[in-house]
């Protein structure tokens, strides 16, 4: 009878460093935001706070995020199927549906200037909209970044059920922009 050696059983059960390196990177971004909302509730609570509404594009954006969530969710499930054809298709419209939220998401700062709340001049409330709406901005680049790099590595076929960890490493990321841009939006609209 073998035994396993403590290597083995550690090798065994390893994670991989790049879904390590994720979580880690993840969680400071948890930290960031939850740093600006809980900055953004003491500053509302000092006063000289000129609420506005969130213009109708952070609505649509928020459907086309979550919609995005789930092509994501199906190119993975595809992925998993050796299915590279629908593994393409629902990457690539992943990644559509990513710019067409960064689009929308301009088109509602254009309809802020419009309203009169602009990133600085007195609104604070204004300049917390724009500053925590613009990271996460920032960060959704960052997974466009991550898509276009899965999209290609997907079209010349570099994926397969025993090869998912790239494709898992950009939806787990994906999929936590989602939950924080539901996280962010609710805060937003709710708490103004």
């Amino acid at each position: 009878m073998m035994t396993a050696t403590v290597e083995d059983q550690v090798t065994s059960t390893k994670i991989p460093t790049p879904k390590i390196v994720l979580w880690v990177a993840l969680a400071s971004m948890i930290m960031i935001f939850a740093g600006l909302t809980s900055g953004y509730v003491v500053r509302q609570a000092e006063g000289n706070w000129m609420a506005f509404e969130v213009p109708l594009a952070f609505y649509v954006s928020t459907g086309i995020l979550l919609a995005s969530s789930l092509t994501m969710f199906l190119a993975l499930r595809a992925a998993k199927k050796d299915d590279k054809q629908a593994l393409k298709t629902w990457l690539i419209f992943t990644l559509g549906l990513g710019f067409a939220f960064v689009f929308s998401q301009f088109i509602g700062y254009n309809q802020l200037v419009k309203d009169g709340v602009f990133f600085t001049g007195g609104n604070v409330a204004g300049s917390f909209f724009y500053v925590i709406t613009g990271l996460h901005i920032a960060h959704l680049v960052g997974g466009i970044l991550a898509l276009l790099f899965t999209t290609g590595k997907a079209i010349l076929e570099k994926y397969n059920s025993k090869n998912l960890l790239g494709i898992q490493l950009c939806a787990t990321y994906w999929h936590f922009l989602d939950f924080l841009w539901l996280y962010l939006f609710v805060f937003l609209v709710a708490i103004r």
